[in-house]
C-alpha cells in the first residue's frame, strides 16, 4: 500500500522516475524542447530527401526514355512531330530542380530549402494544370503533380517552421568574446 493512501484502498505505485527533493512525488521525464525540434528536424530531413529523389528519379526517366514515361505524365497523348524534345526539356527541368534542393539540403541552408520548396512547388501545379486544361487524365495529374505540389509546400512551410540553428548564436557568442573589452 502507498504510503499516504486511505486505509482500504488499493494504491498504485507512480511510475519510477526521478523524485523531487522537496516530495515524495515522482516526476514524469518530459520531452525537451530540443529533442520535439531534433524530431521535426528529422522528419523534415526524410520528407526532403524523399521528394528530392522523386522529382530526380522522374526528372531522369525524361531524359532517358521520354516515350515511355509520357503516358505517365497524363497527358492524353504524344506531342505532334518532334515533340519529344519537349519531352527531354521537362526532364532537365526536373532534374536541376531537384540539384538545387539537394544542394540546399547536403549544405544545410534549411530556410533557404523551405522557401525553394515552396517556389519549386509552383512548377508541380503548373505540370498538375496542364494536364487537366489538355484534357489529360485526373488520377496522374493531382495523384503525381498536384500531390507532390502539397508535399513540397507542407515540406517547405515545416522547414521555415524549424527554430533558427544556434550558428547564428555562436558567431555572435565569438565575436563578442574576441573584442577587446
Amino acid at each position: 500500500m502507498h504510503p499516504g493512501a486511505p486505509s482500504g484502498s488499493r494504491a498504485t505505485c507512480p511510475a519510477p522516475g526521478p523524485r523531487h527533493p522537496a516530495h515524495s512525488v515522482f516526476i514524469q521525464p518530459v520531452e525537451t524542447h530540443r529533442e520535439a525540434t531534433m524530431s521535426l528536424k528529422k522528419i523534415n530531413t526524410i520528407l526532403a530527401a524523399a521528394l528530392i529523389l522523386f522529382i530526380l528519379w522522374f526528372g531522369s526517366e525524361f531524359i532517358l526514355c521520354p516515350e515511355l514515361t509520357a503516358p505517365g505524365f497524363g497527358l492524353p497523348g504524344w506531342p505532334p512531330g518532334d515533340g519529344g524534345g519537349f519531352l527531354i526539356i521537362k526532364g532537365i527541368r526536373g532534374v536541376v530542380m531537384a540539384l538545387v534542393l539537394g544542394v540546399l539540403l547536403i549544405t544545410g541552408h534549411r530556410r533557404a530549402l523551405g522557401w525553394a520548396m515552396l517556389v519549386e512547388s509552383l512548377g508541380a501545379y503548373g505540370d498538375m494544370t496542364t494536364v487537366l486544361a489538355h484534357h489529360g487524365s485526373t488520377a496522374p495529374a493531382i495523384g503525381i503533380h498536384g500531390l507532390t505540389a502539397t508535399l513540397m509546400v507542407v515540406n517547405g512551410l515545416l522547414l521555415l517552421r524549424e527554430p533558427r540553428t544556434s550558428a547564428a548564436k555562436a558567431i555572435r557568442v565569438e565575436s563578442k568574446a574576441v573584442l577587446p573589452a
